[in-house]
């Protein structure tokens, strides 16, 4: 946050900074940010979800100095994901120190750090904690007005336009709160409420549906004119495969989870300071640092050798659903290395859209 420094790395100087000062300036002057009058004799603006018009961080450069503004729009989503994951994991009954631990362990990972870069990823990762949390407790306390209120957390992330992060919400929703009976334990449920595992499948799915669906209403603002964009553009034929399996995660890499800086810095090209150009897709990784700390890793180890011993069911359920979710979200990440993606995007076809595998690396901090 020093005057002197500003974030730049990757599309943040090509892309975002400068439209942000053109969406800034438009809206200054009480134009709407409609159109892109700068680049290619004229582009859509608001039509194009990377240019993050209608997101919700777009207030903060109407009321702060626009350098403010751009790093608390980075720097708040960082804290909104660990402010997000602390109430998930108070909600399914974890202790303030550990729910403070997982929270830390989730929002300063690599992975979410890395994301400061890939600022149409974090705008869209940022919610997922909060969006898992306000479904789960629609699913327990009913759906006013938690369901309302994760319908407006997920129209957030559908409208920053990247559906892998929308598919990592459904994991993290599906895993920690469906399989375990809505997620929230009977101490966390108010007086009279019904508890998490008297909730009838039925009822499970009318709510996750009813979510969905005024996520999709709300959200449709941002949508239609996206779709239409979308038809007019090479994404929109879908990618080639092996566009679509670029920059998949080299099993090696797995590695950095542990280890910080094991390849050097990625944002220098000299080979003395990095020497992964060799592993990595197109020379360098698309996620900076996969870094979660070895005590992170061990202590989660721990929690699920515990889980899986113990004599409680409800533990032992939560613990093999978070192994499965860690499990997928490896494989899936691996991509081109492992025959599962492979063979997803040959029965999926919508899936060739979806660039990029390495991001499902998100539910492996998520289980973590």
């Amino acid at each position: 946050m020093s005057p002197g420094s500003v974030f730049y790395f990757r599309d943040v100087s090509q892309n975002h900074h400068p439209a942000r000062q053109l969406t800034t300036a438009m809206i200054s002057a009480g134009d709407a940010p409609l159109w892109n009058p700068l680049r290619g004799a004229g582009q859509p603006l608001l039509a194009n979800p990377n240019m993050l018009v209608l997101h919700p961080t777009t207030l903060l450069f109407v009321v702060l100095p626009f350098e403010w503004a751009f790093k608390m729009s980075i720097v708040l989503q960082i804290v909104l994901a660990g402010a997000g994951a602390w109430l998930v994991l108070r909600d399914i009954g974890a202790s303030r120190a550990g729910s403070l631990l997982g929270a830390a362990v989730f929002c300063l990972s690599g992975y979410m750090l890395s994301l400061g870069n890939l600022i149409n990823l974090l705008d869209s990762a940022a919610f997922m904690p909060l969006t898992v949390w306000l479904a789960g407790r629609a699913m327990t306390r009913g759906f006013s007005p938690w369901g309302s209120l994760a319908a407006l957390s997920l129209a957030v992330q559908i409208m920053a336009g990247e559906p892998s992060m929308l598919l990592c919400t459904a994991a993290g929703f599906l895993g920690l709160h469906w399989s375990l009976g809505g997620g929230a334990t009977e101490r966390s449920a108010p007086a009279g409420a019904p508890a998490g595992q008297s909730r009838s499948l039925v009822w499970r799915l009318a709510g996750a549906a009813g979510i969905v669906l005024l996520a999709l209403a709300i959200s449709m603002v941002a949508v239609l004119p996206t779709v239409e964009l979308l038809a007019q553009s090479e994404r929109g034929a879908g990618f080639d495969r092996e566009e679509a399996l670029k920059w998949s995660l080299p099993p090696m890499a797995l590695l950095q989870t542990a280890v910080p800086d094991l390849f050097g810095d990625p944002t220098r090209t000299d080979i003395a300071s990095y020497w992964g150009g060799g592993v990595f897709d197109a020379g360098l990784p698309f996620i900076l640092s996969l870094y979660l700390g070895p005590a992170a890793i061990i202590l989660a180890c721990a929690g699920l050798a515990g889980g899986l011993t113990s004599g409680n069911r409800r533990r032992r359920a939560e613990a093999l659903v978070l192994a499965a979710l860690a499990l997928g979200g490896i494989t899936l990440s691996l991509g081109r290395f492992f025959p599962l993606y492979p063979a997803l995007l040959s029965l999926l076809k919508p899936l060739e859209s979806v660039r990029y595998p390495v991001k499902y690396f998100l539910i492996v901090v998520w289980a973590m």
